[in-house]
């Protein structure tokens, strides 16, 4: 999961991996082809409404979870599965709880992270119903959220691989439960008003983001750029580069008060005009900073973007890049014989829920 910049005005992307992948090459974009908007979702997209039925949504989710998420005893279910969800939420408020399995992303379709609620028991989460130790959330990789706020508490039992980003949380935020083994985790650009529960992690790394407090996991975590009260009890991780211990052995926590360099990853968002119309936003750079920010950036319409489904080939990706297309890849596996080539200035290659890319 990253960003490849572009030095140069060409770039290319090689991704063999489950990833949120973005590609940038620098400059000017011009000369794009016009596509449709709203575009052809493909069935791995799935756009959720507030005025929708709720009780249709939550089964829709469902079935996701028990495709790719089911928990129980032994190992885990839908790990190798060849099912991707991306599942997008329009602004307004939702009573669904949504568990987050295997190769599926939930993102919310504001602009700002507090256009999207989530008011349920759960709201969307990450759970850990294994027994303990077998295997725990240690096998629990490989799923994303964004770009929403969450009304209460909210639990994100999982290990690497699984980003939590651009998220506001107004009760704590658990990294574990029921004494689930895990390992490691990233957060970024969030706000959590309660308090941070390491739990279990033996290791997390977290970017600018606000915290009420912090109670770090087993063993090792990193934080940079992240702000919280400096005197309350539990905040010591935050104020010192190493602190504490745990049942696990010695303790350590690296902070770096100042991120140098940072360009949030893009998203996708709906006109507050007409949600029918959808859009790409590029944040921008940010120098020595801290805390989270919510700036959209550069918002560029999707009569700019083509729209992949599984199944395109690598020659037909690279022939929309060349026109001058940004893209954004869709939930799915895409076999690709040859690098994805990112030709045009400030172009950007945006992928959805974990997609595949092989080569």
């Amino acid at each position: 999961i990253g960003l490849a910049v572009a030095r140069r005005p060409r770039s290319v992307l090689y991704a063999t991996m489950h990833a949120a992948c973005v590609a940038l090459s620098l400059g000017m974009l011009g000369g794009a082809s016009a596509q449709a908007n709203p575009p052809l979702w493909p069935p791995s997209v799935t756009i959720f409404s507030p005025d929708m039925n709720m009780t249709m949504v939550q089964e829709q989710v469902d079935l996701a979870w028990m495709t790719n998420g089911k928990q129980g005893k032994g190992s885990p279910f839908g790990q190798f599965s060849t099912s991707h969800f991306a599942f997008l939420f329009k602004p307004g408020s939702y009573s669904v709880d949504v568990p987050i399995g295997y190769y599926t992303q939930v993102a919310g379709l504001g602009v700002s992270p507090d256009d999207v609620l989530f008011d349920g028991p759960r709201g969307p989460h990450v759970p850990c119903d294994y027994d303990p130790h077998q295997p725990g959330a240690l096998d629990s990789f490989w799923r994303s959220a964004e770009n929403f706020k969450r009304s209460g508490d909210m639990v994100w039992a999982v290990s690497q691989a699984s980003p939590l980003r651009r998220v506001h949380i107004t009760g704590d935020l658990a990294l574990g439960e029921h004494k689930c083994w895990s390992s490691g985790g990233y957060l970024s650009n969030s706000v959590v008003e309660g308090s941070v529960d390491g739990g279990e992690q033996q290791q997390w790394f977290a970017r600018s983001a606000e915290v009420g407090s912090w109670r770090v996991g087993g063993w090792s975590t990193v934080v940079v750029g992240v702000d919280g009260p400096k005197n309350h009890p539990e905040q010591c991780d935050l104020r010192t580069t190493t602190c504490g211990t745990s049942p696990y052995g010695p303790q350590q926590t690296v902070v770096v008060d100042e991120v140098p360099v940072v360009a949030e990853k893009p998203f996708v968002s709906v006109d507050a005009a007409d949600s029918s119309k959808f859009s790409l936003n590029v944040p921008g750079v940010r120098l020595n900073s801290s805390g989270a920010d919510w700036s959209a950036g550069i918002s560029i319409p999707f009569e700019q973007v083509y729209v992949t489904w599984p199944g395109d080939s690598a020659s037909l990706i690279n022939i929309r890049l060349s026109l001058g297309l940004h893209v954004v890849v869709t939930p799915g596996i895409y076999t690709l014989d040859e690098p994805l080539r990112l030709s045009s200035p400030n172009q950007i290659l945006l992928c959805l829920g974990l997609a595949t890319l092989q080569s």
